[in-house]
C-alpha cells in the first residue's frame, strides 16, 4: 500500500471516530414522550386516644370487700393510660342511693383524679399528642392534675345504704348532662368512656316489689330509654360514647372479690350493649384484667395526613395534564380528577418551599412544578395519584 492510500485510510478512520464520539457526547435529539409521575401517599400517624373517663362505683355495702382491690387497680389503670400517652381525663362518681344532683359536697374540685394535659402546667412540661400539635390547642384543665391520693380517685367506701336503691344510670346521666359537671369536664372532641363497677343491679327509674311478695322490680322503661338517649346525645357523634359494665353475671359466685352477696347486673349489661361498649363478668375476671379489657377497647386514633399539592420536576404543557387518584392506594381502580378549583385540580406553576401536606399540620416542604388539589380531590392517608403530562416544547402536545 502506497503512502497516499495509507494517509487516506488513517484520515477516514479518524473522521469516523470523531463522528462516533460526537454522536455519543454531543446534544441528544429531542424524543417526545408522555411523562407519568407517581405521587406518594400522604401517610398517617397514630395519636393516643383522647378520652374522658367517668368511673362509677357502686355504694352497695356488699362492695366493701372489693375496695382494697379497687384502690390498687384504678391507679395502675391510670398509670397505663399515662404510659401509653393517652390524652385523658378521669373522674370517679358514686352510684348510690342519693342522686348526684342532691349530693351537696359533690364537685369536680375534689373528684378529678388525673389528666394528662393540664392548663396549669408550663408549656415546657407539655407533650404534644402528635408531631406539630400547637400548644395553644392543648386541652386546659382548671383543677388538680396527675396522681392525687387514691381516696380522690374513687368515691368513698359505701356507708349505711338502705333499700337497695342503686341509681347507677340516673347518676351517670345526671353527671353528664347537668352543669357545672359536664361543662367543666367533657371535651367535645374526646371520646366518652363510662365505666361502671358494681356487684349490684341498677335500680334507676325502678319500683321495689312488696316485701316477701317474690315479685321482681318494675321499671319505667320510657325514662330508662330517655336516659340512654341523653347519654348518647352528649356527643354529636354517638359512636364516640362507649359504656363498659364491670358487673356480676347471672348465677355466678362472687366470693373471690366481693362479699357473699351479689345481683345480676343485667340492666348495666344492656346499657353497654346500647352504648357501643362491652360487659365483663367481674365474678370470673380479676379487676386488673377487667380494666385492661376496657383499655384495649378504646384504641388510639389513626390520623391521616392530607396532601394538597402534587409535585412534578419538569414544566408541563398545561393542556396535556391529566390527574388520576387511587383511593386507599388501589392502583387497579383509578379515579379521574377533573380540572376544577372546587373539587379538582389547578396548575400552580413552579413554587419554592411549598408545604405539600396541609392537615393536620403543614409539612413536607418541596420545590417544583405544582398541581394543587382542592376539596374532595385531596389525598388522604394511603391514597395515591398519578400526574400524566407532556413537557413544554414537546411537538406531540401541540
Amino acid at each position: 500500500m502506497n503512502k497516499r492510500n495509507t494517509w487516506f485510510t488513517r484520515w477516514s478512520f479518524a473522521l469516523v471516530t470523531l463522528m462516533v464520539g460526537a454522536s455519543a457526547c454531543g446534544p441528544q435529539a429531542f424524543v417526545p414522550s408522555v411523562i407519568r409521575s407517581r405521587q406518594s401517599a400522604a401517610g398517617s400517624t397514630t395519636i393516643p386516644a383522647k378520652v374522658d373517663v367517668v368511673f362509677g362505683v357502686s355504694q352497695n355495702q356488699t362492695m366493701l370487700n372489693a375496695y382494697p382491690a379497687i384502690q390498687q387497680t384504678v391507679p395502675a389503670f391510670l398509670q397505663n393510660l399515662e404510659n401509653s400517652g393517652w390524652d385523658y381525663r378521669f373522674v370517679g362518681i358514686p352510684l348510690g342511693e342519693a342522686p348526684i344532683d342532691t349530693i351537696g359536697n359533690f364537685s369536680l374540685q375534689n373528684k378529678i383524679s388525673v389528666s394528662r394535659y393540664d392548663g396549669n402546667t408550663p408549656q415546657a412540661n407539655w407533650l404534644p399528642s402528635y408531631p406539630g400539635m400547637d400548644y395553644s390547642s392543648a386541652p386546659a384543665l382548671a383543677f388538680a392534675s396527675f396522681f392525687l391520693a387514691p381516696s380522690f380517685v374513687i368515691p368513698a367506701p359505701p356507708g349505711n345504704v338502705t333499700g337497695g336503691l342503686e341509681r347507677g344510670l340516673r347518676n351517670q346521666m345526671q353527671f353528664l348532662t347537668l352543669n357545672p359537671h359536664s361543662a367543666f369536664f367533657l371535651r367535645p372532641d374526646a371520646m366518652l368512656a363510662i365505666i361502671t363497677l358494681s356487684n349490684g343491679e341498677d335500680r334507676s327509674f325502678g319500683t321495689a316489689p312488696a316485701p316477701n311478695s317474690g315479685q321482681p322490680w318494675t321499671y319505667n322503661e320510657t325514662d330508662t330509654l330517655n336516659a340512654i338517649d341523653d347519654i348518647r346525645n352528649v356527643k354529636s357523634d354517638p359512636d364516640m360514647v362507649k359504656y363498659f359494665s364491670l358487673v356480676a353475671d347471672a348465677q355466678t359466685n362472687c366470693i373471690s372479690q366481693f362479699a357473699n352477696s351479689h345481683w345480676w347486673g343485667q340492666r348495666y349489661q344492656s346499657f353497654a350493649s346500647a352504648l357501643n361498649g362491652e360487659s365483663v363478668n367481674i365474678c370470673n375476671v380479676p379487676l386488673p384484667q377487667a380494666f385492661s379489657q376496657v383499655a384495649q377497647n378504646i384504641q388510639g386514633t389513626a390520623l391521616p395526613f392530607r396532601r394538597n399539592f402534587l409535585v412534578i420536576q419538569s414544566e408541563p404543557n398545561q393542556a396535556t395534564i391529566q390527574v388520576f387518584k387511587y383511593p386507599n392506594g388501589d392502583t387497579n381502580n383509578p379515579v379521574t380528577i377533573p380540572q376544577d378549583a372546587t373539587n379538582g385540580w389547578t396548575y400552580a406553576g413552579y413554587l419554592n418551599g411549598q408545604y405539600t401536606i396541609d392537615s393536620p399540620i403543614s409539612m413536607d416542604m418541596r420545590d417544583g412544578y405544582m398541581i394543587e388539589l382542592h376539596g374532595t380531590a385531596k389525598l388522604f392517608g394511603s391514597d395515591l395519584a398519578d400526574v400524566v403530562y407532556r413537557n413544554v416544547g414537546d411537538p406531540s402536545s401541540n
